[in-house]
């Protein structure tokens, strides 16, 4: 969020997204689609005044291993998840690609399958 006295050098800006260019660079044009809209996200105005907006979830995974989708906020996170992943079929597509942080994880469409099917606790 740009303070007040940003403000005056910036044409009246509300936000300053920065984003290193080494990692910019490093990324395909999907990767950098998803981190302008989880920059912008965080841009609010409520009332006419700019806020920073929150995570809508903040935990780790290892409590969430050890616990489960323990409260409410984890719960939504949960489910708008699995409607986004059930889109991938077994027999229609084998696997998935994520990439985060430069780091990539193949899941099978089998264990999507399985994870689609277990009950949000």
């Amino acid at each position: 969020k740009v303070s007040s006295q940003m403000k005056a050098l910036l044409d009246d800006a509300d936000f300053i997204i920065w984003v290193s260019k080494i990692i910019w660079e490093g990324q395909g044009e999907k990767t950098r689609m998803a981190i302008m809209d989880h920059e912008l996200s965080h841009c609010g105005i409520e009332d006419g005044t700019p806020y920073i907006k929150p995570h809508d979830v903040e935990e780790f995974k290892d409590v969430i291993d050890r616990h489960g989708l323990w409260n409410a906020d984890l719960l939504k996170m949960g489910e708008t998840i699995k409607r986004r992943y059930q889109l991938v079929l077994p027999g229609v597509v084998d696997t998935i690609s994520i990439t985060h942080k430069g780091r990539t994880e193949t899941i099978s469409a089998e264990k999507l399958s399985i994870l689609n099917q277990m009950e949000v606790e």
